[in-house]
């Protein structure tokens, strides 16, 4: 009885351990300390447009799972770039939006030799790019700056519109759409 009760407990720890790590939060407008963000622009009055730079995301060398990783990395930027766009829309007293046009680049930061560290106790720690085993013959981990990532990059316009109008997305159906499903809080009246 105790032995099960103590697996049942291990068992929630990892899995409320795993939950939303993987979750970057809201967009924050783009800044030089942050690495990424929005950027927003009113070329005219019922008009947003919008540019998201996404967080990097682990990938690999490999091209079916750098495949999967972009399209993940995509979907992301295009989430939070609309996210923008609906709060735009909400902000400004409009009901609704179309997206006029959007563009997804990808890019990837992929190192064209892993660099191994090696740890030696009291000793300097020595890199080289030598296989596994290196000088010391040491087992050693990847550097993290030497891993492969990918991040995404969308530019959105969209025209802001009263409700109702045939083929505009509801902005505060997309809004509670998207709070769901990145667990974001959703802004007051929506």
């Amino acid at each position: 009885m105790i032995a099960r009760a103590l697996i049942v407990s291990i068992a929630a720890l990892v899995l409320a351990g795993c939950a939303g790590t993987d979750m970057p939060g809201p967009p924050a407008p783009f800044g030089a300390d942050s690495g990424g963000g929005y950027t927003e622009l009113r070329p005219e009055a019922d008009v947003v447009a919008v540019s998201y730079l996404g967080p990097y995301w682990p990938t690999s060398a490999y091209p079916p799972v750098r495949e999967h990783d972009s399209a993940r990395a995509s979907a992301h930027a295009t989430d939070m770039a609309l996210w923008r766009s609906v709060l735009a829309a909400l902000e400004q007293g409009f009901s609704g939006l179309e997206v006029i046009e959007s563009e997804v680049a990808v890019a990837f930061d992929i190192p064209s030799l892993p660099r191994l560290t090696y740890a030696t106790g009291s000793r300097l720690k020595i890199g080289a790019a030598t296989g596994l085993f290196g000088p010391l013959g040491r087992f050693g981990d990847f550097d993290h700056r030497d891993r492969a990532r990918v991040r995404a990059v969308v530019e959105m316009t969209a025209r802001l519109v009263a409700g109702g109008t045939p083929g505009a997305l509801d902005a505060a159906e997309v809004a509670r759409d998207l709070a769901k499903k990145y667990r974001f809080a959703l802004p007051n009246g929506v």
